[in-house]
């Protein structure tokens, strides 16, 4: 009989680049950790890139690892880009051991009773952030209580029920994120490459942080927009008030972190959130003066309305070196139909007067937003090639997730991302596309994982794609 109460965190392979630490999954860790719990995480990203080093099999891996780790129970983290790989691993995992596997994470969150209902090999999920729930389910489950647990969807006489749900965690709860659990895996195999593998990650590609060692960290958590393609802001949201809410840490809380991460020997830090909060004039102000002191570069995902050009100035003195902006499209009448509103004016003088002081901007593009004509796409070609002079943009397709507004307006419920589901049959005026487009996800950087639908054919997509090669611009990604 199992003596000792183990958690196993598990991220399934993930198609695109590597995203570096799991900010999520390594606070799930420090709060199983805090409840007692002894935590691991095992990343089939990193299993894969280790089996490679070492010219061994990447299967075998993962059933070493719950061999000698022996947990009591895993969880499954599970995003709709990853979603096939997730379910593989839960087969996977099936085949060794028979523990309860808990599914969570966004796609988790918006089909937990699909997911229930067709796949056997996983028995919980549990919706939005674990960070409280997790530890609870975990003490439940090998002290073989009865489960009383917020959030929980579960298979129960025959049916598959919902308990009530709860507002997100409190900021103030949660301990920095335990990012030894990816670093020091109990594998050894694993431990060896991971520090290597962990450092390709998209913030080490910024150019304005010169080099520096960098790590990825997040200020807030939440979304208060309401984008139609986006479902942050469904997965932060207070369902207990039906409203989205962003939760900000305290700068002390922040600061401390940050000087250990610069103790671990990081010269630079990538805000991994939806938008670091620069409309928090006062909050903002104390961030910057603290982290001069440490010598620190910095930078993040920002909404363009936030920021403001007067503290930009003393903020790139404070090691703001980097800023991501959602501008989606320079054009106004496609911005109408993504609840954007901005200039391409603005945004050219903006991204300008950041250069020119010393901060790097890339901006987001889109392509297939409704409404889109051959014109449009041309106006947009032209303008990047204009404006975005250091090839600062990322190229996506405006597809469809699960949960969003696009979504439902489509008609597209959880169900239509199985992957036995007739694309035939679904409802919509959308188009599905397959992750082995590779000529397409390698240019748009959203299409690098599993299928998913979206307004324009992938074959506009791939002439779209050669219009901007043959226009001379170049991306930097």
């Amino acid at each position: 009989m199992q003596t000792k109460n183990k958690v196993l965190l598990c991220l399934p392979k993930w198609r695109g680049r590597n995203h570096g630490f799991f900010l999520g999954i390594a606070a799930l860790a420090t709060s199983l950790q805090k409840a007692g719990i002894e935590t691991a995480v095992y990343d089939d990203d990193l299993a894969s890139y280790a089996a490679n080093k070492e010219h061994c099999n990447h299967d075998n891996l993962l059933e070493q690892f719950i061999i000698e780790y022996k947990p009591t129970i895993i969880g499954l983290h599970i995003n709709t880009p990853n979603y096939e790989e997730a379910l593989s691993l839960a087969r996977k995992i099936r085949k060794l051991t028979d523990i309860p596997i808990v599914a969570g994470g966004p796609h988790a969150t918006v089909a937990a009773r699909i997911i229930l209902a067709r796949h056997k090999e996983i028995n919980f999920a549990l919706k939005g952030e674990a960070d409280y729930t997790l530890p609870i389910l975990a003490k439940q489950i090998f002290l073989n209580k009865q489960l009383n647990i917020p959030n929980l969807v579960q298979r129960k006489n025959g049916y598959i029920v919902e308990s009530q749900t709860i507002a997100p965690i409190q900021m103030s709860m949660l301990d920095f994120p335990n990012r030894n659990s990816f670093l020091h895996p109990p594998l050894k195999i694993l431990s060896k490459w991971a520090s290597i593998h962990y450092q390709n990650n998209f913030y080490s590609t910024i150019r304005s942080f010169d080099g520096r060692k960098a790590t990825n960290i997040y200020a807030s958590r939440g979304c208060i927009r309401s984008c139609p393609f986006c479902f942050p802001g469904n997965f932060w949201m207070d369902h207990t008030q039906n409203t989205p809410v962003r939760r900000i840490r305290s700068v002390k809380n922040l600061m401390d972190e940050i000087a250990m991460l610069r103790d671990l020997g990081y010269g630079a830090i990538y805000f991994d959130e939806t938008a670091f909060p620069f409309d928090q004039n006062t909050w903002l102000l104390e961030f910057a003066d603290k982290i001069k002191e440490l010598d620190m570069y910095w930078g993040g995902a920002a909404i363009f309305h936030q920021v403001h050009k007067a503290p930009l100035k003393y903020l790139a003195k404070c090691g703001l070196r980097y800023l991501y902006f959602g501008l989606e499209t320079p054009i106004g009448k496609l911005q109408k139909k993504i609840n954007k509103e901005l200039s391409a004016e603005t945004a050219r003088e903006f991204i300008d007067f950041c250069f020119d002081i010393g901060i790097q901007c890339d901006v987001s593009i889109f392509f297939g937003i409704p409404g889109e004509t051959d014109t449009t796409i041309s106006k947009t070609i032209e303008w990047i090639n204009t404006n975005l002079r250091y090839g600062n943009a990322f190229f996506s397709i405006a597809a469809i997730w699960p949960g969003t507004r696009w979504a439902e307006i489509e008609g597209l419920g959880p169900e239509c991302w199985e992957p036995d589901y007739d694309k035939n049959t679904a409802p919509g005026n959308v188009v599905w596309y397959d992750h082995k487009l590779t000529s397409i996800g390698q240019f748009f950087s959203n299409s690098l994982g599993t299928y998913h639908p979206a307004f324009m054919t992938p074959e506009r997509a791939l002439k779209i794609k050669e219009s901007i090669i043959k226009s001379g611009f170049r991306a930097r990604f």
